[in-house]
């Protein structure tokens, strides 16, 4: 899958949860992803100061908006692997140092 290709892949799957994602899709689609939030957190960084400009405001709006089609990518990949989206969830759970049961 070209690099083009994967990011309009996964957009387009923002809500679908099920099937699986290529692992070209995946990383491509991740290596867009993580600058843009770098860029987007620099920018929250600056929101009530006088540095803040319409393009940082552009890349926090595109990073905002790619969460559903970040979750939904990885939930899609972690299908590759044989985990069920319940077990994905905990993995998420894990890893973020949060104590909530899923049941």
């Amino acid at each position: 899958m070209t690099f083009f290709n994967s990011i309009k892949m996964c957009y387009m799957k923002s809500f679908d949860f099920k099937g699986r994602a290529s692992k070209s899709e995946y990383w491509w689609f991740w290596l867009v992803q993580v600058p843009i939030t770098f860029i987007a957190l620099g920018a929250l960084g600056t929101w009530n100061s006088e540095k803040f400009d319409v393009l940082s405001g552009v890349f926090l709006g595109i990073a905002i908006a790619s969460i559903p089609a970040n979750l939904s990518s990885m939930v899609r990949r972690f299908h590759d692997a044989g985990l069920s989206t319940k077990q994905c969830l905990k993995k998420l759970q894990k890893g973020s140092g949060k104590n909530y049961i899923l049941k």
